[in-house]
């Protein structure tokens, strides 16, 4: 039997909490604040994404680390009872499937080489997925781009888009993510 927790996961997580893949890919179960009013993730360092295993890797920038909010329906399909059952069984990663020992690919791009693609592919043969005027077809990071571009198009002070999305407050999101 073979077990792909994040082939289910990562795209809910990834369309409800706009983090990039990679981070998601990288989360750890300490990183779910789920008994909480207020959902949320930690995106910060951890030794889930370390390359020599005594150090975490830093992040990309200061402003990456943040606490990032979950819609509750997430508790209705089951996410608490996964992030309890998955650290009973004495896991630290989130998705430890992404992190075995001696995988080339690991986190995001194991994920997608695994799983990811397909829910495009099926996607796209129903109704064709935009692409770029280079011919880039949308793909899960489009998921963050539109999150975004709908956050930027609403009222929410862009302060506050920022922050959710790890972004500096100066300049990444207007120039990078609001273009629906």
């Amino acid at each position: 039997m073979i077990w792909h927790d994040a082939a289910y996961w990562a795209p809910l997580l990834l369309n409800s909490s706009i983090i990039s893949q990679e981070q998601l890919c990288g989360l750890e179960c300490e990183d779910f604040a789920i008994d909480v009013d207020t959902l949320f993730l930690t995106i910060a360092e951890n030794m889930t994404k370390s390359k020599d295993g005594e150090r975490p890797p830093g992040l990309k920038r200061p402003s990456r680390r943040r606490m990032v909010p979950l819609h509750p329906e997430l508790l209705r399909l089951g996410l608490r009872d996964y992030a309890k059952a998955i650290e009973t069984e004495g896991h630290v990663e989130a998705f430890h499937e992404l992190y075995q020992k001696n995988l080339v690919n690991v986190g995001g791009k194991r994920f997608y080489a695994s799983a990811g693609r397909y829910p495009l592919d099926y996607v796209d043969g129903f109704l064709p997925l935009p692409g770029t005027s280079e011919g880039k077809r949308a793909d899960l990071h489009s998921l963050r781009t539109t999150g975004g571009s709908a956050s930027d198009a609403s009222d929410a002070k862009q302060l506050i888009v920022d922050d959710i999305l790890g972004h500096a407050r100066e300049g990444t999101g207007p120039r990078k993510y609001s273009k629906a």
